[in-house]
């Protein structure tokens, strides 16, 4: 299991969704990381959002 990446518009359309190997990886780093730090902030079983205002848009992380 992991966690899947939805990169999503201003209209949170998604854009492009990264899952597989990558999801792995991302899952294994969110629980390591140190609170306080913006992949500390992944949670590793549920849903987390960031807006990304200079980008115009959403980073969508979804935990297994």
């Amino acid at each position: 299991m992991g966690i899947s990446i939805a990169v999503q518009n201003q209209i949170h359309e998604r854009v492009r969704v990264f899952h597989g190997p990558v999801a792995t990886t991302l899952s294994e780093m969110a629980l390591e990381a140190p609170a306080g730090t913006m992949i500390g902030e992944i949670h590793a079983y549920a849903e987390t959002m960031f807006n990304s205002i200079d980008r115009h848009g959403y980073l969508w992380f979804s935990g297994d």
